[in-house]
């Protein structure tokens, strides 16, 4: 690796920018979709303790009973209070945000019968968003969900965007981007003001994809992260055959290292 010196530090890229989720039914539901929580985690796993922080929250086709936190309505003798998406994301799986359509259909497919949760957390700090963990009423869940995941406005491209839910009515989401342990070869990239594809304090490899996602005017095509370092290199396209490491254009083998295309 290079000296930490001949890195750029990423530090005030960071600030004011922030990740944003949309979760949607993959799948359609047949009696309304509800989300009691969501969950943010620091391992791909979900494994651990939640991040702090209470993620700023919106839905559509959200069920107008009330809008803040003390009013109540009762529906078939049943009381419920305060159904708007913040109750989603509130750390409190007793509440619950609600679809007011009982059939939710994906964004894109049928969109007047749409529905969809939106959430936004600050990118910058020291703890990297790498697991989502929904929590549903299994009676009102789709069988499967989808979520996109953001940050800066730039999509990322994560490796399984679909999952089931489970029996309880929960489904996690591994944010992983790239491949795992391996590294592509190709050449550091260098902006025309002449600074290079190295970047020092990026927090996982979901910053990196972002970092080159936004130099991808200037040539960016791939990228390398290591982890122990939190060591972002991005790089132009990959070598052909036969230039890069025996004869590849990719690496196995390489603990520790994510690498990955936008």
């Amino acid at each position: 690796l290079e000296s930490r010196s001949d890195m750029a530090a990423s530090d005030s890229i960071w600030q004011d920018i922030h990740y944003t989720f949309k979760l949607y039914p993959n799948s359609t539901t047949e009696y309304g979709w509800r989300v009691n929580d969501v969950q943010l985690y620091s391992t791909l796993d979900c494994s651990g303790a939640e991040i702090a922080g209470t993620p700023t929250a919106t839905a559509s086709k959200e069920y107008p009973w009330c809008t803040d936190s003390t009013c109540t309505t009762t529906v078939d003798g049943l009381t419920h209070t305060a159904v708007d998406a913040s109750k989603a994301v509130d750390a409190q799986a007793a509440s619950y945000w609600m679809s007011k359509l009982l059939r939710c259909n994906r964004p894109g497919d049928l969109a007047p019968e749409s529905c969809s949760v939106e959430w936004t957390v600050p990118a910058s700090g020291a703890t990297a968003v790498q697991c989502v963990r929904v929590v549903q009423d299994p009676r009102h869940a789709p069988a499967t969900l989808g979520l996109e995941m953001h940050i800066g406005g730039q999509e990322i491209r994560m490796a399984t965007p679909i999952v089931a839910t489970g029996v309880d009515g929960s489904a996690s989401f591994s944010l992983g981007v790239g491949e795992a342990d391996t590294k592509i070869f190709a050449e550091i990239l260098v902006t025309p003001s002449q600074q290079t594809g190295n970047y020092r304090d990026v927090e996982s490899p979901q910053h990196c994809y972002y970092l080159c996602a936004i130099h991808a005017q200037e040539g960016c095509r791939t990228f390398n992260y290591y982890a122990p370092t939190k060591h972002c290199i991005l790089q132009t396209d990959r070598f052909v055959k036969y230039q890069g490491y025996y004869g590849q254009s990719v690496g196995v083998g390489f603990r520790d290292w994510t690498s990955g295309d936008i």
